[in-house]
């Protein structure tokens, strides 16, 4: 099976969460916890990357992020409750290089309240 392109796996991704959220998706990227990246490939293969999201608020978290390495990028999410949820973002090459770019920019931004 060939892997999709940047954008139909992009409109792939949208639609799938889309269902379970009530406002339009922005921007969609990679991130996940250490070593679960390799899992998520295999699956998006498949057609299989997505299961029910986690949905939070814009104005509950904010996004620190680290300087980017040629395979990631460290994020820090900070929830309004003191919580704090590190994650990756993760690179590829070629056409997919900046996949993460625009989910990057929005989450990184200050949060405006609500």
């Amino acid at each position: 099976m060939p892997i999709p392109s940047v954008a139909q796996y992009r409109l792939t991704y949208i639609q799938q969460i889309q269902p379970y959220l009530a406002e339009p998706i922005l921007a969609v990227g990679f991130i996940s916890t250490a070593g679960y990246a390799s899992g998520l490939v295999g699956h998006a293969v498949l057609g299989k990357a997505i299961k029910a999201p986690t949905v939070w608020a814009r104005s509950a978290f904010r996004v620190t992020a680290e300087e980017r390495g040629r395979m990631s990028q460290h994020l820090h999410v900070d929830f309004a409750n003191g919580e704090r949820l590190d994650v990756d973002v993760n690179f590829s090459k070629g056409e997919w290089a900046t996949f993460n770019d625009p989910m990057l920019a929005l989450l990184t931004q200050p949060r405006t309240p609500v």
